[in-house]
């Protein structure tokens, strides 16, 4: 279950056991993983890009020599990943990585990458035993690297002897652990609304906003890959939900709120990341609204339902309810307006940049400020940080309320 949806980065560095990435490729790739791999230039000599190209069906990142590698490129492919895997890791690879030389795309990846490393090294007994290769492994280690070596240690103690790496079940079972972790939202039932609505006005135009719903997005995967049961009820989005998460579009606010509705009671944690709109045209007009000579057209809104007082109205006891922000100034002190005002259990808050319209928390940069704040009166702030990590925290804030109990009846 963890593999399936995940988003898996592969680096494969040149060496003899190249050729068995192929075989993880095609493993992950089965198991319902997506899959991007680079490849160092000298892992070309052993294994064609295309090779790749066909069993991941995705175009192959081949490095390119480079004294600054930190490309926007690099920085998207480390965003995108859940996990990084560098199987083959020859002895040259991990010592670049060892002391952070990033003169390669690879080693650029991994600088800017934040998620779990697995190391699968693939070297002869002699390179091994090396004390530089030995003292690079222990740094690696010290840096939370998951390093897995050749299963059969035994066939390769000869220093001539063919370079061996990790066996495919045992690099399959690494992956899955670093994306599964300890499954600890499982049982549990989210309920996520994601995206934005549109309220036609005739049958050409509607009103929206330029919410892309990522954030949604972004929760109910995690949440999924974590164990948990969850139903999207999402707005028009350019993404689609990966496999195992239960989606359910919508267009307008009315049809996201009866939704939500329906299947609110069935859940132990509702988070509203969607951005509904506040106001809906009075009368739908059945045909096009034509223009006329004076240049103007009155359109009389009314207020449309809201989902989150709703679904707080109606809350059982013991569900967490799981509210978004965005302020313009005084941040704290908004966000906990809101959290009191909606008397919800947690609150996600971001500052909005008057110069960067739209919504912050759905493209979540290195200069968006980000508070989480929970009903107990914790105020967390958050460093610069991207939407994967800010998910987790907020899920990791989610687990912690519902382990202790400490929710709002």
């Amino acid at each position: 279950m963890p593999l399936e949806g995940s988003h898996i980065l592969l680096g494969v560095s040149g060496g003899i056991s190249a050729y068995k990435a192929c075989d993880l490729v095609r493993s992950l790739t089965k198991a319902g993983a997506e899959i991007q791999v680079v490849m160092t230039q000298s892992a070309t000599q052993f294994v064609a890009p295309l090779t790749f190209e066909v069993l991941s069906k995705t175009k192959v990142h081949v490095d390119e020599s480079c004294s600054e590698c930190l490309s926007n490129q690099e920085i998207a492919l480390a965003r995108w990943a859940d996990v990084l895997v560098i199987a083959p890791a020859t002895a040259s690879t991990l010592a670049k990585l060892a002391h952070g030389i990033a003169d390669d795309m690879l080693g650029a990846i991994y600088l800017s990458f934040t998620g779990p490393v697995i190391l699968a090294p693939s070297m002869n007994a002699t390179v091994l035993e090396h004390p530089s290769t030995l003292q690079n492994l222990e740094i690696l280690g010290l840096q939370n690297r998951h390093i897995i070596p050749p299963r059969s240690m035994d066939r390769n103690r000869e220093a001539e002897g063919p370079p061996t790496m990790a066996s495919l079940e045992d690099l399959m079972k690494a992956i899955a652990y670093s994306l599964g972790g300890a499954q600890d939202l499982e049982g549990r039932k989210f309920l996520i609304t994601g995206g934005p609505t549109r309220e036609h006005i005739d049958p050409v135009r509607f009103l929206t906003n330029p919410s892309s719903g990522r954030m949604g997005l972004a929760l109910a995967e995690e949440a999924r890959k974590r164990g948990a049961r969850v139903t999207f009820v999402h707005g028009p989005l350019t993404d689609t939900p990966s496999r195992g998460v239960e989606a359910i579009p919508v267009t307008s606010v009315v049809e996201m709120f009866d939704r939500v509705m329906e299947r609110l009671d069935e859940c132990d944690v509702l988070i509203s990341a969607a951005a509904p709109g506040d106001f809906v045209p009075e009368e739908r007009q059945p045909q096009k609204i034509k223009k006329d000579a004076s240049g103007t057209v009155t359109i009389k809104l009314k207020r449309a339902p809201d989902i989150l007082a709703e679904a707080v109205s109606r809350r059982r006891p013991g569900q967490i309810l799981v509210g978004f922000a965005a302020e313009t100034e005084l941040l704290v002190d908004g966000a906990k307006k809101k959290l009191r005002d909606k008397r919800l259990d947690i609150i996600v808050a971001t500052e909005v940049v008057a110069s960067t319209p739209g919504f912050p928390m759905d493209s979540v940069s290195e200069s968006t400020k980000v508070i989480i704040l929970s009903r107990s009166g914790a105020v967390e702030e958050l460093e610069p940080q991207d939407n994967r990590r800010v998910v987790r925290l907020i899920l990791d804030k989610v687990r912690e309320q519902l382990e202790t109990g400490q929710v709002v009846e």
